[in-house]
């Protein structure tokens, strides 16, 4: 019996028998600390990320409202160019029936910051602009906006705050 014991460990210790007994431990988990780390590593991830991706869209609305107003604009100086004046006040989402062949169905949508467009023209102190109302913007994101847009301040140039909604001039 020993010499047979004796091979066995020899075996073993070569590696060609595998050993007869498997404990627990080699089949092993994830500590509950290992957990909570994974955890704490992805909540800090999110902190960073969700602010970011926010701004980002921010930017991403405030870079194509300049690009629907700035071309909205152009229709109109081009309608004023061939009419020599331009189109009567309307009402919020309503587009100048005399205007239409320029500007589309421009006025019935949406635009990207929320609310409703607006055709103005001689209205609270300015020849002609284009106008949203009832936008969902906080004043620091409009900020943002004016930033991408006109000069950053919300009270001069052609980008302005106005009541429940902001005022993109084309004529003083």
């Amino acid at each position: 019996m020993q010499i047979v014991t004796y091979f066995l460990d020899i075996s073993i210790s070569l590696g060609r028998i595998p050993p007869m007994k498997q404990t627990l431990s080699t089949f092993r988990g994830f500590t509950l600390i290992e957990i909570l780390m994974v955890i704490s590593i992805i909540g800090i991830l999110a902190t960073i990320a969700v602010p970011m991706y926010r701004d980002y869209q921010l930017r991403a609305k405030a870079a194509r409202l300049a690009t629907e107003v700035r071309t909205a604009a152009q229709a109109f100086r081009t309608f004023k160019l061939e009419n020599e004046t331009y189109p009567a006040d309307t009402a919020p989402g309503v587009t100048p029936p005399e205007a239409a062949t320029f500007i589309g169905a421009f006025f019935s949508t949406t635009p990207p910051i929320g609310g409703q467009w607006n055709w103005e023209y001689n209205q609270g102190g300015i020849t002609a602009g284009i106008a949203v109302s009832g936008h969902s913007l906080t004043g620091e994101e409009l900020q943002k906006v004016d930033k991408v847009i006109d000069n950053d301040n919300l009270g001069t140039g052609n980008f302005r705050q106005r009541g429940g909604g902001y005022l993109y001039v084309i004529e003083d």
